[in-house]
């Protein structure tokens, strides 16, 4: 049967996921590269027609702790997806990023301090969008291609 919430639309939420993660530890370092592929399945349902869609990313994240308090972590990743389809009218609802056929790239850095179970990190990253659709992209038109990101976090670890 078909699922929707608010949280996550018809298609996406009708998908496949397929994952292959390795990581290597050693010393102060970490390194973690990735593999994913998803597949939002075509549908036609409640007079729907959804041609359907995939992504597929990889990303390397490696961090490096100074000490038991403090490290430094940073992600390069790549996103590209294929299928669904724009048209004058707009994009399928199975644009799974930037339109479909689009592609991303995305740039992390996030220092991190941690005492006991209190942790407070920043995080500062780059998003380049590749081959976007008209007015899917950043800013309040859509237009720009790319954009500089950044969050403050704390809480506790439990």
């Amino acid at each position: 049967s078909l699922r929707q919430s608010p949280a996550t639309p018809l298609f996406q939420n009708n998908s496949g996921i397929l994952d292959l993660i390795w990581t290597h530890t050693e010393g102060p370092w970490s390194v973690t590269p990735y593999f994913q592929y998803t597949r939002a399945y075509r549908l036609s349902a409640f007079g729907l027609i959804s041609p359907g869609a995939s992504t597929y990313s990889g990303a390397v994240l490696a961090k490096y702790s100074f000490n038991t308090r403090w490290s430094l972590a940073g992600r390069a990743e790549y996103l590209a997806t294929s299928g669904g389809a724009c048209s004058a009218a707009g994009c399928a609802d199975t644009n799974l990023l930037y339109g479909p056929g689009s592609k991303a790239v995305s740039l992390t850095l996030t220092p991190t301090f941690q005492k006991g179970v209190f942790f407070a990190r920043a995080e500062g990253s780059f998003v380049e969008a590749i081959d976007a659709a008209p007015g899917a992209t950043f800013g309040a038109a859509g237009t720009a291609r790319s954009q500089w990101r950044g969050l403050v976090e704390t809480g506790v670890i439990f």
